[in-house]
């Protein structure tokens, strides 16, 4: 495998990971809070704060992950994904 598609992959498992922390944690509001407050962080420093582009895909970034995510039907019993 090439190295961007190594990181590719990473990065979903990476964003599974969050989202099923995210849809199994028993404050979701608080944590919502918290990662906004580490997102206005982070688009405070340079070479983020200014640029609309970053800022842009920064907030569908974490728009997706905050979504609600869809189960599917596997058709094995017990074991919706």
């Amino acid at each position: 495998m090439e190295k961007t598609e190594i990181e590719m992959l990473r990065m979903a498992v990476n964003v599974m990971a969050i989202k099923a922390i995210i849809a199994t944690h028993p404050n979701p509001e608080k944590l919502k809070d918290a990662f906004d407050q580490l997102l206005v962080q982070f688009q405070t420093k340079p070479g983020v704060m200014g640029n609309p582009e970053y800022a842009a895909f920064i907030r569908q970034m974490a728009g997706d992950l905050f979504a609600p995510t869809a189960l599917i039907d596997t058709g094995i019993p017990g074991a919706a994904t």
